[in-house]
């Protein structure tokens, strides 16, 4: 098993010039992850135009440091942010003096992904007086299908985590559905699962119901067509609790309405609730409780 020693604090502290490498057996107390195919470290954003970022490719024909590397200096900042989250890369630099005008220290200051986003957003409003921002759709004007729903809370941002060129994408691709296609819940989890990715697009469905832009139903629909084709080691910790807790709930539901019934009544539903039980306690296990 090969593992690349990430870019983090610590690592910048202790282990400095192991960084980016892909070792065999890493120092025990490096930050590392498991390394198959293509990995990303030293992400930067220069400004509102260009960023960059270095990788490695896998070559098992050569040994792990004969492997090809190679750097972008001249990318898109969107592209830049997509590689962190998409590769879970926690930090992103801010290269050079720019960042300066804006009240950041830059000169490769250490931030987050929201961070970089809301640095991102700061130079695009500095540089064309108001950042970008997607309008609605002339299909949906006065529309209450869930795509609808979601093209509304893109474009006012009222949820904003993913980049600009993502919402952009996916506002078209609602936009362009039939009025039908975008009341169907599983539809418009499709189009999120194919821009965002199935993990993300489980954590925006949460904050969407968060903030009352999907009903229940439609928040159930969508987030079963979202697991079904997931492994469950992908699957968000928060989905997996907000699961956890559904299923909680309805057992006891379930209880209690058994505890109302009397004499025939229990003993005609003993053995269906009983088999419900064990049906519980098997997705329980299924999902690692």
């Amino acid at each position: 098993m090969n593992y690349l020693v990430v870019d983090s604090e610590f690592n910048r502290k202790n282990y400095p010039t192991l960084i980016g490498k892909v070792l065999d057996t890493p120092p025990a107390y490096a930050e590392v992850r498991k390394f198959d195919g293509k990995a990303y470290y030293g992400l930067f954003l220069v400004n509102w135009q260009y960023g960059g970022y270095s990788y490695i490719e896998q070559d098992l024909s050569k040994k792990p440091e004969l492997w090809p590397r190679g750097s972008a200096d001249y990318a898109s900042p969107d592209e830049v942010i997509r590689i962190a989250q998409k590769y879970g890369i926690p930090e992103i630099s801010l290269a050079g003096g720019y960042w300066q005008q804006l009240g950041y220290k830059g000169y490769g200051q250490k931030v987050s992904i929201p961070g970089a986003q809301k640095a991102l957003y700061e130079a695009r409003e500095k540089q064309w007086g108001v950042a970008p921002t997607i309008g609605l759709p002339k299909e949906t004007e006065g529309e209450n299908t869930v795509g609808a729903r979601v093209i509304k809370t893109l474009a006012t941002k009222t949820i904003n985590d993913i980049t600009y060129e993502q919402m952009s994408r996916i506002v078209r691709r609602l936009g362009r559905m039939s009025k039908t296609d975008r009341g169907i819940p599983k539809r418009v989890a499709d189009v999120l699962a194919d821009e965002i990715g199935p993990q993300k697009a489980l954590q925006y469905i949460d904050k969407a119901l968060a903030a009352g832009q999907i009903m229940a139903k439609e928040y159930d629909e969508m987030r079963a067509a979202l697991l079904l084709p997931m492994p469950r080691a992908e699957i968000p910790a928060p989905t997996i609790r907000r699961m956890a807790a559904d299923l909680a709930q309805g057992q006891e539901r379930l209880r209690q309405d058994f505890r109302k019934l009397t004499g025939q009544g229990q003993a005609a539903f003993r053995k269906p609730f009983e088999a419900v039980d064990k049906d519980v306690k098997k997705m329980r296990k299924a999902l690692g409780l």
